[in-house]
């Protein structure tokens, strides 16, 4: 099995150019949820090839179906996530406080905009909840490919060159509020701050004459 994930990862790294850029002492933390952005397929394939962790998936129960289950669970440790399911959420606390990483992709599904869909609470509280750090993660390029959902308002491309950028971590402690639902609003209203503060540090530099071409 080994040999053959050390294959998928070469020539996954060749046709679409792979290249890892931050620090990979994020996944050092005793703690830790990894929150990926979600542009395409290959988002899953991609954490669980490049990053220097072995995470588990939470996957939102709505898709963990058992004939997706079957067929993943060779490959990577899943754990359904229902964040409305006092039991699942409980699983997952004890999976971050076993020390395994936890990798939850917030938007739930993959963006149909280019831009981030709802931002589900699911993985805000359980960070919020076990005390994990929140490691950010953002994918780029994977969108241009033909596994992203952008036909519609961009030309595809078989392998585009896709960048996974690690952003420090960020603390995620509990909200302070009076019931559950609040609680779990207020951290899910957080981590999309998150998300959005990671994209704008990501953004490309653009020069003032690049600028006024796009313009």
């Amino acid at each position: 099995m080994d040999m053959l994930i050390k294959f998928i990862r070469l020539v996954v790294r060749v046709l679409f150019r792979v290249t890892v850029e931050g620090d990979d002492k994020q996944f050092n933390h005793p703690k830790c949820i990894i929150t990926p952005n979600h542009i395409s397929f290959l988002d899953g394939l991609l954490i669980g090839l490049f990053l220097p962790v072995k995470p588990v998936f939470a996957v939102y129960s709505h898709l963990a179906t058992p004939a997706f289950l079957r067929l993943i669970k060779p490959y990577a440790d899943v754990v359904p996530l229902d964040p409305n399911n006092p039991m699942a959420v409980r699983t997952l606390v004890k999976e971050v406080d076993n020390g395994r990483p936890i990798v939850i992709f917030p938007e739930g599904r993959i963006t149909i905009t280019g831009s981030f869909m709802k931002i589900y609470d699911g993985a805000a509280f359980v960070a919020a909840k076990s005390g994990a750090k929140v490691v950010p993660i953002r994918i780029d390029g994977a969108e241009q490919s033909i596994f992203g959902r952008l036909k519609e308002i961009m030309k595809l491309h078989w392998f585009p060159k896709i960048t996974i950028k690690v952003l420090p971590a960020v603390d995620f402690p509990m909200p302070d509020a009076p019931d559950s639902s609040t609680r779990r609003r207020l951290a899910g209203e957080h981590l999309h701050t998150i998300m959005m503060d990671v994209r704008m540090q990501t953004r490309p530099k653009e020069t003032l004459f690049g600028h006024v071409l796009n313009d």
